[in-house]
């Protein structure tokens, strides 16, 4: 179903001040649109989701049916839920006196015991000074949540794939202590390694174009750290 054109005006034809008011109008009018957009998402969502059209998720069928990224999709799904305990921020968001940019991070902290005091913030402030205070109150949330440490024992993980130049890639998240440990161990084999190999001349601009001098003091930080790695892996296989 293609939508409806509407003739575009002149905007060339508009003074400063007009047109400064009609950007205003089309965005409130755009943020309007998109409170509909969520409310359409939640519906379908309760609805009809993979019983019916037999996709994975809600936010497959909007990628595969409306052209919006994974990402992106996921993000609209969430929102939209979390609206429907936010009247406040719903009511707003509605009347287009609140950006999508703006809703997108208040539902990440606001419920009913501070959605009024996050709402004039919001009203006040910047999407990104609001960006910025969610992320910091989320943050405080985790630090004194009781099952932090449980949580984060929880979250623990390493992992790794190939790319397209056949080089692993890995990817990890420790808790606290043992990421201390660590780096620990990363820094202190970095240091075992440089007093064994002792500092090495840079050598001439032609050797090192020919590959010849393989490794010195002079190389980056972090594949020092690579070398410090692999160095504690073959310690630890041998023994």
């Amino acid at each position: 179903m293609a939508p409806e054109t509407t003739e575009l005006p002149d905007f060339s034809t508009l003074t400063p001040d007009e047109l400064d008011d009609q950007l205003a109008l089309l965005c409130s009018h755009i943020y309007a649109a998109e409170y509909q957009l969520l409310l359409c998402i939640r519906e379908w969502d309760k609805r009809c989701s993979i019983h019916v059209y037999g996709v994975k998720s809600t936010a497959h069928w909007l990628n595969a049916r409306c052209g919006i990224a994974m990402g992106a999709a996921r993000e609209k799904v969430r929102v939209a839920r979390a609206l429907e305990q936010l009247p406040r921020v719903s009511e707003l968001f509605a009347r287009g006196q609140l950006s999508y940019s703006k809703v997108r991070a208040l539902t990440r902290v606001a419920t009913a015991a501070n959605e009024d005091y996050l709402v004039g913030v919001a009203l006040q402030g910047t999407a990104s000074h609001l960006e910025r205070l969610t992320s910091a109150y989320r943050k405080l949330e985790r630090l004194h949540d009781p099952e932090r440490l449980m949580n984060q024992r929880r979250l623990r993980h390493v992992k790794w794939y190939w790319d397209d130049d056949g080089m692993l890639v890995f990817h990890g998240r420790l808790p606290p202590e043992d990421g201390a440990l660590f780096i620990k161990c990363i820094e202190a084999m970095r240091d075992v390694i440089y007093r064994e190999e002792g500092p090495r001349d840079k050598g001439d601009a032609f050797e090192q174009a020919q590959g010849k001098v393989e490794q010195d003091v002079f190389s980056p930080a972090a594949a020092r750290n690579a070398d410090a790695l692999l160095k504690l892996l073959e310690t630890g296989a041998a023994s």
